[in-house]
């Protein structure tokens, strides 16, 4: 097969490396295509505040007949290098046809940019951040996956194991089934940690929106800094990052804690619009719009995308009480039939272990892969 790899280094090329995927898994009736304006948005190196702080370089796989065979990313994150301590470089957004020569010269062209800078450690996929969507789905190929989660081809695997990656950690979903969860039980243990700490847990005030999200930033630097992976975000890239939550979003599924109506914790919650974004086929216009304002208000599965715990109320089940808290609003004010809780370490046992305890089982997993150049 003869093909090219070629740097993507304007808006043409661009809009072919957005696109790539929605033709590539165009018979998949498990994937989900993001919104085309969405993505634009994501890309644009001047809007989007991730680019000030990292060297970001795409490419594609063409032939002659300039039909896309795949793509890919090469990442240095200076704010994750930085914080860790570490010279490694990150590959994301990748996609190939199931040819193993494809994303052999795919992987080689980021190894090159990142060799480039002297730096032999990869890791992937991160798309383009922790921050972002991130891993590879190594199993439940046959399910579409919940809101701001990847989903891959299972072929994928073989592609990139066999270039020499290795596991580097796993990220695992947790689906809590509301059916089984007895909600009184649950109720009753909230009150009990409540009156314990003096907490109080409410809802997010919408028409204080950006006073509320300079909270939830707040704690969200400050409660994951030791996490594996973690990367802090500036105040730029974190409201860019947030600013459709208001959109998406119910404010009974976005809670935080007080005490003394000092923030200690929060919790974000996002009803799985990616039952419409399907139907929407990636596409606003021209019906799409009336399409998600119409059905938005139906749906019936959760993803809980992120929780934090301050440093002093950690290991005092403050994450227990506002997962509670969340599932018994999505129950009892939404009629929510699940949560998907995404992602999570999977050594991350405290976690875990609480969430089984709840009703939750394993539902997914996605892994995070290493390559080192001897």
């Amino acid at each position: 097969m003869q093909f090219d790899i070629i740097e993507v280094t304007n808006k043409n090329l661009l809009k072919k490396f957005i696109k790539f995927p929605k033709s590539l898994y165009s018979s998949n009736p498990f994937f989900v295509p993001h919104l085309f304006l969405e993505r634009a948005l994501f890309f644009n190196e001047k809007l989007n505040p991730f680019f000030k702080t990292s060297d970001v370089k795409h490419f594609l796989a063409i032939d002659k007949s300039q039909n896309i065979l795949g793509r890919i990313s090469g990442v240095i994150n200076h704010t994750h290098n930085n914080f860790h301590n570490e010279n490694v470089g990150f590959f994301g957004n990748f996609e190939s046809i199931n040819n193993p020569e494809v994303s052999r010269e795919l992987f080689d062209k980021v190894k090159q940019f990142l060799k480039s800078k002297n730096i032999n450690i990869i890791r992937g996929p991160v798309n383009l951040s922790t921050n972002h969507e991130c891993g590879l789905l190594i199993d439940k190929f046959d399910e579409s996956p919940s809101v701001m989660m990847p989903y891959n081809f299972e072929y994928y695997i073989n592609l990139i194991e066999n270039y020499g990656f290795y596991k580097a950690k796993d990220l695992l979903a947790v689906y809590i089934d509301a059916a089984k969860i007895d909600i009184q039980r649950l109720r009753k243990a909230s009150n009990i940690i409540e009156k314990r700490y003096n907490i109080r847990v409410r809802e997010v005030n919408f028409s204080k929106f950006n006073s509320e999200l300079d909270i939830i930033y707040n704690i969200y630097n400050s409660a994951w800094e030791k996490n594996w992976g973690f990367v802090p975000m500036d105040k730029e890239e974190f409201l860019f990052s947030a600013s459709t939550l208001k959109y998406i979003a119910y404010k009974d599924l976005i809670l935080i804690a007080e005490v003394d109506k000092n923030p200690i914790g929060f919790i974000i919650g996002l009803p799985n619009i990616n039952i419409i974004l399907k139907k929407m086929d990636g596409k606003i216009l021209p019906f799409g719009i009336f399409r998600f304002l119409s059905e938005r208000n139906k749906l019936n599965d959760l993803r809980v995308i992120t929780l934090g715990v301050v440093k002093e109320y950690r290991n005092k089940a403050i994450d227990y009480l506002l997962i509670s808290k969340i599932t018994e609003n999505g129950v009892n004010k939404r009629g929510v039939r699940g949560a998907e809780c995404s992602w999570i370490l999977e050594d991350n046992y405290a976690m875990i272990n609480g969430l089984l305890k709840l009703c939750g089982n394993i539902s997914k997993r996605y892994r995070i892969y290493e390559f080192k150049e001897s």
